[in-house]
């Protein structure tokens, strides 16, 4: 389910982060649009942001115009510095942009220690530069009508949720 339109996934959701896995456990995606693309999370570390990137690459050119941070844990936030080099906005709910600010650099510190520096080289805590606040629906990328969904705290405050219309070929 994390691969999904990816035509060489370096996904590998689901179980805890570990060496073996180098922490990519978390459904990372993306939604394509005329002039752009929407990824949604940004992985767990620098060089998984620079896989995704390369894997929406490898599908599309269209270029990546935004990356939406659904909620601040570990496997969804790190990847962030990839995209910032690539002038590449990150946006995410202001409670999880709060938490992100309070907690991860403690969840980084910690992740360290599972993958080791090697795992790790280059990532930091990259915080979102544009904030939402509730339920909206934007034309993120343009002509996909994109709808991100806050439903106030599912496991956390500020979690989103991102829905779009499908398209002919249906979602993508």
């Amino acid at each position: 389910p994390g691969c999904v339109g990816f035509a060489a996934c370096p996904f590998r959701p689901g179980g805890a982060a570990a060496l073996h896995n180098l922490g990519r456990v978390g459904h990372i995606g993306f939604i394509a649009g005329e002039p752009g693309v929407l990824v949604i999370d940004t992985g767990t570390s620098y060089a998984h942001g620079q896989a995704v990137l390369a894997a929406v690459r490898s599908v599309t050119d269209k270029p990546v115009r935004l990356a939406l941070v659904t909620h601040a844990q570990p496997d969804f936030i790190f990847g962030g510095q990839a995209f910032r080099e690539q002038g590449i906005a990150l946006r995410a709910h202001s409670r999880t942009a709060g938490l992100m600010a309070s907690r991860c650099q403690t969840c980084l510190e910690r992740l360290r220690q599972t993958l080791g520096d090697a795992a790790l080289r280059g990532t930091v805590l990259s915080r979102p530069a544009q904030l939402f606040e509730a339920t909206h629906h934007r034309d993120l990328i343009g002509g996909r009508g994109v709808r991100v969904l806050d439903f106030v705290h599912i496991d956390g405050p500020g979690e989103a949720v991102v829905a779009a219309r499908p398209t002919s070929l249906g979602f993508r």
